[in-house]
């Protein structure tokens, strides 16, 4: 199946979902499961959990189907939800923690997170600054070159993983990763071209 019969067959899955269709939306899962079982493992790290984040998150979907309003955007919807059901379960798994947090330990998670020791916190508003400004961004970018770069950018995974979960060719991952960083280069440079002129 091509890419564009692809994402016509799960456009079409979703909207008889959102009908009331529990074989469309079972149909759905099953089409779906790949990608977001990934997403939660990259996440969450162990399979067991992240079984249960993807289990958790089509609960979520299905409670919430109604309030998708572009069908032909439901496999970044579903990691959307996933990423959010992930998170939850890690910052449950840190409130089961209950031994003590050490300076040297928090110093040490701090390095890691960085890649390096700790930055000053002017650099890191700066850097808070960028992250935001991306995000914002990236929610622009046309939904399925979207999906390809937050599961390569993001979430970690290979052009080869990305394809599987996806059910498209290795090529069509390459072709809307490109268009997507470059949809993303060219609206960076607007905004900071903006910010100079302001700044002049």
């Amino acid at each position: 199946m091509r890419s564009d019969d692809v994402d016509s067959h799960l456009e079409e899955l979703t909207s008889r979902a959102q009908q009331g269709d529990p074989q469309a939306f079972t149909a759905l899962v099953e089409e779906t499961t790949a990608v977001a079982y990934r997403v939660a493992l990259r996440t969450v790290g162990e399979p067991a959990d992240a079984e249960d984040v993807v289990q958790e998150a089509y609960i979520r979907a299905w409670r919430s189907l109604s309030r998708l309003r572009d069908s032909g955007a439901v496999v970044g919807w579903i990691c959307g939800i996933v990423r959010h059901v992930s998170l939850d379960r890690l910052r449950q798994r840190k409130r089961r923690r209950t031994e003590p947090f050490e300076e040297t330990r928090a110093g040490e998670l701090a390095e890691g997170l960085f890649g390096g020791p700790v930055p000053d916190p002017a650099r890191a508003a700066e850097a808070a600054q960028t992250s935001a400004l991306l995000h914002s961004l990236v929610g622009e970018i046309k939904e399925k070159y979207r999906v390809v770069l937050l599961l390569r950018e993001v979430d970690g995974m290979t052009y080869e993983e990305i394809a599987e979960a996806l059910s498209i060719p290795v090529g069509t991952v390459e072709s809307r990763l490109h268009r997507a960083r470059r949809q993303l280069a060219k609206k960076l440079q607007l905004v900071l071209r903006a910010q100079e002129k302001e700044a002049a």
